[in-house]
């Protein structure tokens, strides 16, 4: 509101949760461009409180999560829902770099969540991975935000060998047992009481 403006600076407002794309035309004496940018704005709808939130994927509609979404800027290998492996049951997230060109960056964003009444906010998750040679530094990297995304936060990062859990596997790997998973805790105390956070 509203769906159009003349303003120079428009102010929008979105009071429905969704994926929205946003036009600009610019008009002057010599004609007129525009320039369309394809589900530039999302909105967020209530973030989850109930806490401690728990996630293992089994639910097909789990992943990315009511308000999450998957960045795939190359289009390429990105994060989905896979049912063929997990450490507590058959479903994890998996990101395939082996298949990856080098320099990719693939992003998660999850859901919010309302930590107004937490001081003392944890997160805690199983990886699996695996390097293809002594040389490959694939990384992981958790980010939080409680500003809607406009700045992100880093808060834990592995890389190459330390992120490894199972050493060089020369081919696709793909945990099998639940010894090929390592628990980390990610400490997320900056987001303490605040109401809408994502990671």
């Amino acid at each position: 509101t509203p769906s159009t403006s003349t303003d120079s600076m428009p102010v929008i407002q979105y009071t429905t949760t969704g994926v929205y794309d946003v036009t600009l035309t610019v008009t002057n004496s010599a004609g007129s461009n525009s320039v369309t940018k394809t589900g530039f704005v999302r909105v967020g709808g209530t973030p989850i409180d109930t806490i401690p939130f728990f996630q293992d994927f089994e639910t097909a509609n789990s992943f990315p999560g009511s308000d999450g979404y998957v960045v795939n800027p190359d289009n390429g290998q990105t994060w989905i829902r896979v049912t063929n492996s997990g450490y507590s049951g058959t479903a994890s997230l998996r990101c395939n770099n082996y298949s990856n060109s080098a320099g990719q960056t693939d992003e998660w964003i999850t859901p919010s969540f309302d930590f107004s009444n937490l001081t003392q906010p944890s997160l805690t998750f199983y990886v699996a991975n695996a390097q293809r040679n002594s040389s490959s530094n694939d990384e992981l990297k958790v980010f939080g935000s409680s500003n809607c995304g406009q700045s992100w936060n880093p808060r834990w990062v592995k890389a190459g060998a330390a992120l490894s859990t199972v050493g060089i596997v020369a081919t696709s790997f793909i945990p099998n047992n639940s010894s090929q998973w390592r628990m980390e805790t990610v400490p997320i105390s900056p987001f303490a009481l605040k109401p809408k956070v994502s990671f």
